[in-house]
């Protein structure tokens, strides 16, 4: 795959994300296997919070559940793309159902294969008040 190819492939799961936050489409698990390999493990803050495709849909489930609007922005403030990994660092802006609105801070290294995530390793740091994300913990 090209860089370009690769940081498509991330950016498709950012799209997916944001028209869903946007406009409260419905959260399918067909669109995570599109996302994300069949083993993509992700981990967050040092711990492993998914694996497969139903665990990275519950998380996307638990992002909604604390969320009620959300944007990543895109494209990253900071990319790197090496062999088969692309470094991102973003901000993502939401609101939550209260209508409180926060930002996070957002490192990842994503493994790509086969036109998929095949892997997240993630660093987030709040503003103000970090969500209470059950897939988090």
């Amino acid at each position: 795959m090209t860089r370009d190819e690769k940081l498509e492939t991330v950016y498709r799961l950012f799209r997916w994300a944001n028209h869903v936050g946007e406009t409260g489409a419905e959260m399918r698990l067909e669109d995570i296997e599109g996302i994300f390999a069949a083993h993509a493990p992700m981990i967050l803050n040092g711990r492993p919070i998914c694996h497969d495709h139903a665990s990275h849909f519950r998380h996307a489930q638990d992002l909604r559940a604390q969320m009620a609007t959300w944007r990543f922005n895109i494209p990253f403030e900071r990319t790197v793309v090496e062999g088969d990994q692309v470094v991102g660092y973003y901000t993502v802006d939401f609101t939550d159902h209260a209508g409180a609105r926060g930002r996070f801070y957002d490192l990842c290294i994503f493994t790509v294969r086969d036109d998929r995530i095949a892997g997240i390793l993630e660093t987030v740091h709040f503003e103000g008040e970090a969500l209470d994300i059950a897939s988090f913990d």
